[in-house]
């Protein structure tokens, strides 16, 4: 699917969205410890990562559109070196 600027902030606001819905229904069902409250809380959490994945793969779609080079990964573009022991 080809995203436009509108359709992918669209996306990005329904994520965001289901995100903090999620932690609203989540913060719900710890204080009412009712299981009908912990299923909507555990709904709205699949929605939401659905909903981010849908995000990361509108993210690579379009810098495909635009030819741009994937990103690094973080794990590979952040390099620790250890530590070295020393006497303080």
């Amino acid at each position: 699917m080809k995203h436009t600027l509108k359709s992918f902030c669209e996306l990005v606001e329904k994520a965001r969205y289901a995100a903090t819905r999620y932690y609203e229904l989540s913060a719900k069902a710890k204080k009412s410890k009712h299981p009908d409250d912990f299923k909507a809380a555990k709904d709205m959490l699949l929605m939401a990562k659905n909903l981010e994945k849908q995000v990361d793969e509108a993210i690579v779609e379009i810098k495909i559109q635009l030819n741009t080079p994937p990103a690094t990964p973080v794990k590979e573009a952040i390099k620790v070196e250890p530590l070295e022991d020393k006497p303080l």
